[in-house]
C-alpha cells in the first residue's frame, strides 16, 4: 500500500512540475524552424526572415550577442532589454 503512494505521489510530481515545464518551453520557443509572422521556413541562425524581412534576432545592446526579439532579458549579459528600447 505504502509503495503504490509512492509510485502516485511521484508521478503527480512530474506531471505537475516537470511535464508541465517541457510542454510551456516547447510552446514559447521558436523550434519550428518557421517565421512569426509569414509562416516561411527560417534557419536559426537567420536574424531576419528572408521571405518577409520579420527580425527575427537583433544584437544586445550591452554585449553585442544576437538574441531573439522576444526576450527580456539577455542571458550573457543579464542586461534588461525592455528598459533599453527606446
Amino acid at each position: 500500500m505504502t509503495l503504490f503512494f509512492l509510485i502516485l505521489i511521484t508521478s503527480a510530481i512530474y506531471v505537475l512540475f516537470i511535464y508541465q515545464n517541457d510542454a510551456k518551453n516547447k510552446n514559447t520557443n521558436n523550434t519550428s524552424g518557421k517565421c512569426p509572422n509569414c509562416g516561411s521556413a527560417v534557419e536559426s541562425h537567420f536574424n531576419v526572415c528572408p521571405i518577409c524581412k520579420e527580425t527575427l534576432k537583433t544584437p544586445c545592446p550591452a554585449c553585442g550577442e544576437k538574441l531573439s526579439v522576444k526576450w527580456e532579458y539577455c542571458p550573457f549579459c543579464e542586461c534588461n532589454l525592455k528598459k533599453n528600447i527606446k
